[in-house]
């Protein structure tokens, strides 16, 4: 039998693509902005127990994953999931990369999951009255890219199965993260670090947990034979950059390049709109969004021979984590925004590869990502800590 063949890299045009778009969005919306500062997100932590912040609080988590936290870029994340759901399961050859890593009929109980296990989150256990402590972040967004999700893509469909995993999630992600950034607060750990360190133990515990529950059975997912698919074409320029798109939506288990693009242009409008709110006011979107398309570009160009041989590859490890924790934690300059995007791009794949490839069955792969999450942001910040010019 001939051994099957596989490309080494991606398109250099696709890379050249990717990255030129991100330079062409940090030009534009580092001229394009309303007026700048915290003031939106201060207001809304201050006033967090009105029934209107409330619900703002509720959206703004679901963008918090790509460190973006804006309610339109959740709104339009909706939208774009919903589009991708609809295609890919009435077949259509314009479904792009089919969401939920082609099993497009889980999404609407990932999506219930997520929306209970927050809810869960918020009210039932009261995690929101710690900023009654004076705390200014809370995260409450972990149930939405951890155990819940995760346990409905491992287990399959099914109220019970969709209990458990949004109470087990509700009960385990916020006071673990929560703890491990009150433990660690004077060590100068970003606090992405301990987030998606959280989510490493949170999702080992809900799959050695799960694992002895008797009502937790696998359930098939049914397939979509989407037989409209027109296929992935490695070779082509637009391949790397709808991959890398597809990585902005990876962290609440889409994976999809249209809700990926969706969510790419409801930030931007919140960037217009109240960049006071965006990023936690941090007002570094235009450097957070060429970071993440650098370390994704780069990722997938280098690590196209990846996808072909394994169908997936964790190239949304730098683009979620590593690239924008630098630069919350290090600066908007050029010389940050490039560093972190290049050697996220590089290091942040092979390291979630290695630890998969030592993965127990019973624990879902989001671990092994997370976990590369939590290693590459050490030491890409270690690396630029030690580069003093950089500063």
């Amino acid at each position: 039998m001939e051994e099957k063949k596989y490309e080494k890299y991606g398109s250099p045009a696709g890379l050249a693509l990717t990255i030129g778009i991100g330079f062409a969005l940090y030009f534009i919306l580092s001229a394009v902005h309303g007026p700048l500062g915290a003031a939106a997100y201060d207001a809304l932590v201050q006033n967090i127990h009105s029934p209107q912040n409330q619900v703002l609080w509720f959206l703004i988590n679901w963008t918090e994953p790509e460190f973006f936290a804006g309610p339109i870029s959740t709104i339009f994340l909706f939208i774009g999931a919903i589009l991708a759901w609809f295609l890919s399961t009435r077949k259509s050859k314009y479904a792009g990369i089919e969401i939920c890593y082609g099993s497009a009929h889980i999404w609407p109980w990932v999506f219930a999951s997520q929306i209970l296990a927050l809810l869960l989150t918020e009210y039932l256990f009261g995690y929101m009255h710690l900023f009654d402590l004076g705390n200014t972040w809370i995260p409450t967004f972990i149930v939405i890219v951890s155990v819940p999700p995760s346990m409905m893509l491992m287990y399959g469909p099914g109220i019970v199965n969709l209990l458990t995993a949004s109470v087990l999630g509700a009960l385990l992600c916020t006071p673990t993260a929560y703890w491990l950034s009150s433990a660690t607060a004077n060590l100068g750990i970003p606090g992405a670090t301990n987030n998606v360190l959280c989510m490493v133990i949170a999702g080992c515990i809900a799959g050695c947990v799960c694992r002895v529950l008797p009502w937790m059975k696998k359930n098939p997912i049914p397939e979509t034979n989407n037989i409209n698919d027109p296929g992935i074409d490695y070779k082509s320029p637009f391949w790397i950059l709808r991959r890398t798109i597809a990585d902005f939506t990876e962290p609440q288990f889409y994976g999809s390049d249209i809700a990926g693009l969706f969510v790419i242009v409801g930030v931007i409008i919140d960037w217009m709109i109240h960049p006071s709110l965006v990023t936690g006011g941090a007002n570094a979107l235009p450097a957070i969004l060429l970071s993440q398309f650098i370390a994704g570009g780069l990722g997938v160009f280098l690590y196209t021979g990846r996808y072909q041989e394994r169908g997936w590859y964790g190239t949304y490890v730098p683009v979620v984590c590593t690239s924008p924790a630098c630069i919350l934690l290090h600066g908007a300059t050029m010389p940050i925004i490039l560093v972190s995007g290049i050697l996220g791009g590089i290091i942040g794949a092979p390291i979630a590869h290695w630890i998969e490839d030592r993965r127990p069955e019973f624990i879902h792969g989001t671990v092994p990502n997370v976990a590369a999450m939590t290693i590459s942001t050490i030491v890409v910040s270690g690396i630029i800590t030690c580069i003093s010019w950089l500063h």
